[in-house]
């Protein structure tokens, strides 16, 4: 995950040295290591992080103030909490999710298509989007190689729905 926080630190540092024609963004050890950790494997969290604080200095040098010599982890924590949600439900994040989701599952990838269930539903996302992306998948993906597993994603969608109605 380092590597890849260091791979989209170059190619920001890219668009704002060509682009831009900016000061790069240099981040502390500790910065580095603490995305990492809050993006838990996240490869896409990890990069989203690099791009809010980019787009900070970037708003911050457009008005004079400067990009620091070494964001610390102080910088990143409050540029994050000013600037993320944890999940966005109308937003590219929401389609960025259920994609990874289906893609886990397609790619038989249980432990991943777990925690892109979790983050969604904990998240707030509609459990019935869910069920009824469940059943695409079912139906396109893996209906291909097992064909019992859309009857469960279309009873998941009726029991969710009949449950909805009941509240």
């Amino acid at each position: 995950m380092r590597e890849l926080v260091g791979r989209g630190l170059v190619e920001v540092n890219k668009v704002r040295k060509l682009v831009y024609n900016i000061s790069v963004l240099k981040l502390s050890k500790e910065a580095i290591d603490w995305i990492v950790g809050v993006a838990d494997g996240d490869g896409r969290l990890a990069l989203g992080c690099i791009e809010l604080i980019d787009s900070n200095f970037v708003n911050e040098e457009k008005g004079e103030s400067g990009t620091p010599d070494d964001v610390s982890v102080e910088d990143v924590k409050s540029i994050l909490k000013k600037s993320t949600v944890l999940y966005d439900r109308v937003g590219d994040a929401h389609y960025d999710t259920i994609s990874a989701f289906h893609k886990s599952i397609r790619g038989s990838n249980p432990d991943a298509a777990m925690y892109y269930l979790a983050r969604m539903l904990r998240g707030g996302e509609d459990p019935l989007y869910i069920a009824r992306r469940m059943i695409r998948i079912a139906s396109e993906d893996v209906g291909v190689l097992d064909d019992t597993c859309l009857p469960f994603a279309i009873a998941a969608y009726q029991a969710r729905s009949t449950a909805a109605g009941m509240r």
